[in-house]
């Protein structure tokens, strides 16, 4: 059972933190959930977050060294989750796919163990506890009403209606779902526990708008893992509680289905023909009523069974009931499907019609999966660093698709740290779950009812993040790990766990102590660093955008190099900026510039396509053709569905071979044109895997025998002497719209090829002969000359 509380004084620190905590989870949400999209689009808000952490470490830092207590029965976990940052940090060390996202993730990895150390350190007592889990809840229902107001058309915040589907401050509705499930699940699970009558008036409120939320995110990853994380909850609770929970689950179900159809009409009508009043106050009228009365039916019900005594079964052995009859009933309803199908609203029968193995989302993730596996087999140990997935996936994919997220969290931490860092990660969570299980099942209900709002929110997002790509919002993150930091803090008061040095030892407390402090700067210093640098990154684009100076431009720019010397889009821009001016002025400084600028940032981001597309323009612009051809090969290894660096290898290869032919270099020629015709076979080869994938399958780059890469090889067979072989690749190139020079030149050589066969295309040569008539005198050119 639980220690009798001791009277805890707290200090002006403690509660700092927890002003902090309350501020930083009400305000970071809405900047996008601090996206870490990889991107500098998302990077600012992210950067200004980990100011705020080295700012909260200092803090605990502070709270640690007035506290003798602060590390009671605790002290192991304080420096175990250390491993997290820890491993992050060596994967960095060891030659990162991208030395920028590494760097990144190493402090978003630092920001996740200060919130855990929050959780950790401030929720000792259950009272304690009571205001960080009404912390969790507050900062949810905003994002949910949030999300309600931009429904409704009240705000306008970018994406947080996204084709027709909620996505308030995520931008991403399965993300969002994976919250509204652990919200929804908690604000029931507070409404059945609480004894005070305005709680849960309070709470009955919000599971409506919950509800309504979470089939508005139109989520089917979020639909199938509902009743999972559901059954691991009821678990834990009496059977009277299971009853409840399922009952108002239910109640506000079966309500939000009635006026789903509304809503989903009026956020029709609102994007096809503008706000109109009329239809406004209808919709909020029927959504309003229907939160008022689905929350006076779950009052009423709390009321009744508040003066009488049911179903109060005890033991194990009766909460597995209930548990077991939603199995079998979960059996059940996919069986008749079809009869339940048709009670849904329009919208959602489609999402549930669309679950399917074979469905295009699901293919894609499978697809994810396994290339995300392929990619890990060739980093086992401590993986890519952080932004692996992003920066490599190009070359592991199956087919063209375009996604930086590998659609799984514990996928991408195995690409990113490895099976060494996901295996401490997963020992880590396990351990804290199940601490946190014995602790519950151990003590009165009653007694730590608050601290299973932590276990219902982060089992809700860890197991939601199996099929998605949730912790990639930090703000999710965050706040899984300040579950996870209030789950071991409640547990270990009652734990088996007791190491004595390390939960009182002054010599611990303190060199922890001391080693946050410097964490803290190095932090600050480093936070401080990637802030000021994007806010130049910011102002050269809109410098760009307003001047032509290149020295005004490149001023801000400079100096966020300074700052950050090998940030991928910093250095492009760069790049970019000193070829525009070397093809205006011809300066040899300024491709020599380029070129430096290429090679450094090389070194760090040797994957990266559009630095590897950079170098090839250099390259192929000095007419230095080996160097290119070896760019493009790179880029091809890089990109390995990037028709661009196909095309661009064989046009090399091609002009290696001619020039090869001219110098009458035999072994040269058999080299570039062997090597032209296994890309072109290479080109033929995925082209014809694309056909192969189920249907409805749509793939996000088109991938073909482009018109270019049908000329060069079709040239070269025309040659020497082929002409069949020249006739029908150059077909694949040919366009009747004769719209671009390479379709000119295609049709030139394809057309002579067939002459040389004594045959022709007639309509073809007509058309050429309509739109350029000086191509007859070029065709007979061709047809004259001797190769």
């Amino acid at each position: 059972m639980i220690k009798k509380n001791v009277k805890e004084e707290k200090g002006i620190i403690y509660w700092l933190i927890l002003t902090f905590l309350l501020g930083f989870m009400s305000i970071s949400p809405f900047y996008k959930a601090l996206f870490n999209g990889n991107s500098t689009d998302f990077e600012g808000p992210l950067f200004g977050s980990f100011i705020w952490g080295a700012i909260c470490l200092f803090l605990i830092s502070v709270y640690i060294f007035n506290n003798k207590e602060a590390f009671a029965n605790k002290g192991f976990f304080g420096l175990v989750v250390m491993i997290i940052p820890l491993s992050y940090w060596v994967s960095f060390l060891l030659e990162p796919a991208s030395y920028h996202s590494a760097k990144v993730s190493v402090m978003i990895s630092l920001l996740y163990t200060i919130f855990y150390l929050v959780g950790l350190l401030l929720s000792s007592r259950s009272q304690y506890s009571n205001i960080i889990s009404n912390i969790v809840m507050f900062t949810g229902y905003l994002i949910v009403l949030f999300g309600i107001v931009n429904w409704f058309g009240f705000i306008n915040y970018k994406d947080a209606v996204f084709n027709e589907r909620i996505t308030s401050v995520f931008q991403y509705p399965n993300s969002y779902a994976a919250l509204l499930l652990g919200i929804l699940y908690s604000s029931i699970y507070l409404i059945i526990s609480s004894k005070n009558f305005v709680v849960k008036s309070l709470h009955s409120l919000m599971v409506l708008p919950i509800m309504i939320s979470f089939l508005l995110t139109f989520s089917r990853g979020a639909l199938l893992v509902a009743p999972v994380i559901l059954i691991g909850i009821l678990m834990l609770l009496s059977v009277r509680k299971q009853i409840l929970m399922l009952g108002y689950l239910f109640i506000s179900g079966l309500a939000s289905l009635l006026i789903l159809n509304n809503l989903t009409s009026y956020q029709g009508n609102l994007v096809k023909n503008g706000f109109n009043q009329q239809e406004f106050l209808q919709s909020l009228m029927i959504l309003l009523l229907a939160v008022f009365i689905n929350a006076a039916i779950i009052i009423l019900i709390e009321w009744i069974i508040s003066k009488k005594q049911w179903l109060n079964f005890q033991g194990i052995k009766y909460q597995l009931i209930v548990p077991g009859a939603i199995i079998l009933l979960s059996f059940s309803v996919l069986i008749g499907v079809d009869v339940i199908k048709p009670l849904l609203p329009s919208k959602l029968q489609e999402r549930v019609d669309s679950i399917s193995l074979n469905q295009s989302s699901a293919f894609s993730r499978n697809t994810f999966y396994s290339d995300s596996f392929e990619l890990s087999k060739d980093y086992p140990f401590f993986g890519t660093g952080g932004g692996g997935w992003s920066a490599l996936y190009e070359k592991y994919q199956s087919f063209p698709y375009i996604s930086r997220q590998a659609h799984s969290f514990y996928m991408q931490y195995i690409n990113e740290v490895g099976y060494v860092g996901f295996v401490f990660f997963l020992v880590f969570i396990l351990s804290i779950i199940y601490l946190y299980i014995r602790f519950f099942l151990k003590n009165n209900e009653s007694a730590v009812s608050s601290s299973l709002i932590f276990f219902i929110v982060g089992i809700s997002l860890l197991t939601h993040s199996v099929l998605d790509f949730d912790m990639s919002f930090v703000y999710l993150g965050i706040l899984l790990f300040l579950c996870l930091g209030c789950m071991t803090a409640v547990s270990v008061e009652d734990s088996f766990i007791r190491l004595p040095w390390f939960d009182k030892s002054v010599v611990y407390r303190y060199c922890y102590g001391s080693l946050l402090v410097i964490g803290s700067f190095v932090l600050l210093f480093v936070s401080i660093g990637f802030y000021k640098a994007n806010n130049l990154y910011a102002q050269t684009l809109i410098t760009l955008n307003n001047s032509k100076n290149y020295n005004e431009i490149s001023n801000t720019l400079d100096s966020a190099l300074e700052l950050q010397p090998f940030h991928p889009q910093y250095n492009l821009l760069k790049i970019d900026l000193l070829t525009q001016l070397y093809n205006q002025t011809k300066d040899e400084q300024f491709f020599e510039q380029a070129k430096e600028t290429i090679s450094n940032i090389k070194k760090k981001e040797a994957n990266n396509p559009l630095i590897l597309q950079r170098e090839f323009a250099q390259y192929y612009n000095k007419n230095d053709l080996d160097k290119a051809l070896s760019t493009a090969l790179q880029g091809i290894d890089a990109s390995v569905w990037n028709i661009g660096f196909y095309e661009k290898a064989i046009v090399v290869s091609s002009q290696l071979w001619e020039n090869s032919r001219l110098k009458n270099d035999q072994q040269a020629m058999a080299v570039y044109w062997n090597q032209a015709l296994k890309l072109y076979n290479q080109v033929l080869e995925k082209a014809n895997n694309l056909t192969q994938l189920p249907q409805g399958i749509e793939v996000d780059r088109a991938f073909y025998v482009t018109p270019t890469i049908a000329y060069e090889i079709g040239k070269n067979y025309y040659i020497i002497g082929d002409y069949q072989q020249a006739s029908q690749i150059l077909y694949r190139g040919v366009s009747e719209k004769l719209d671009q020079p390479i379709h000119k030149f295609t049709a030139r050589w394809y057309i002579a090829s067939l002459l040389k066969m004594n045959t022709t295309d007639q309509n073809m040569y007509q058309k050429l002969l309509e739109k350029y008539p000086e191509e007859k005198d070029e065709i007979n050119k061709l047809l004259s000359s001797s190769f």
